[in-house]
């Protein structure tokens, strides 16, 4: 978790930081919604603990999975978990391996917020990012993704 929080606080110091030529005290923002986690593999156990944290609001559902990688023919190692952000903006899941895979060096960790998926939110997430995911700052944010009901919030982390 000190990896997380410190990778949110160098973000949010940096994007806090004017350009030391100007002569301006205008703050950069950072995207609406995103989401930043870890996690690490260890090749003696038989799950997998991730870590994280979210400007979400607090009850937001995420979907977490373990891929062996990303693109053609990759396949999902973990069973599906869900996670829910606490008051606080953090998150865990434990993730174990479907029947008959396994768990290995190099894997993909896949987060996903969906308003309109198959994790139900709350009506009080829903108000502040929208039904459709309208509201997670879909045109400026790199975290953000489109499918035929709406707007999602996804994130890939490596797990070493």
């Amino acid at each position: 978790m000190s990896k997380v929080l410190f990778a949110l606080v160098a973000i949010l110091t940096v994007t806090a930081v004017p350009d030391s030529d100007a002569q301006t005290t205008q703050i950069l923002s950072a995207p609406t919604f995103c989401i930043a986690a870890s996690g690490q593999y260890g090749s003696y156990s038989t799950a997998l603990d991730v870590k994280g944290a979210s400007i979400l609001p607090p009850g937001s559902r995420l979907s977490v999975a373990l891929q062996d990688f990303i693109g053609f023919k990759s396949s999902i190692l973990s069973e599906d978990a869900v996670a829910v952000l606490n008051k606080d903006g953090f998150f865990e899941a434990t993730l174990i391996p479907r029947k008959g895979k396994q768990f290995k060096e190099n894997m993909v960790c896949l987060i996903f917020f969906d308003p309109h998926g198959v994790q139900q939110q709350d009506t009080s997430v829903l108000n502040i990012v929208g039904g459709n995911g309208e509201l997670l700052g879909v045109q400026n944010n790199p975290q953000v993704a489109k499918n035929s009901g709406g707007y999602y919030l996804q994130a890939f982390v490596y797990i070493p």
